[in-house]
């Protein structure tokens, strides 16, 4: 894990903590008024960093299905007529 992935890590864990603060006071609102609306845009944006940083780390369903396994390579056996020949 390079540095760059653990300020990403970083930043999803802190972005994540405060989107789950702030969604446990907005349900704990009894009232909808301007705190309530504020309290809901704040949700948006940390929701949406959340979601960027979840990307840069491979943890969204489209960004693993963007990651791809190194392919095996295969190795061709060599025939009697390339070993008679080689490259002829």
């Amino acid at each position: 894990m390079t540095n760059l992935d653990c300020e990403a890590l970083g930043r999803f864990i802190v972005s994540e903590s405060q989107y789950q603060k702030v969604t446990e006071k907005i349900l704990k609102m009894k009232t909808i008024g301007p705190t309530y609306i504020e309290l809901i845009k704040t949700q948006e944006r940390l929701f949406k960093m959340c979601r960027q940083a979840a990307s840069d780390l491979g943890l969204s369903i489209s960004s693993r299905a963007k990651l791809m396994a190194p392919k095996k390579v295969e190795v061709k056996k060599e025939s009697k007529f390339d070993r008679m020949f080689g490259d002829v």
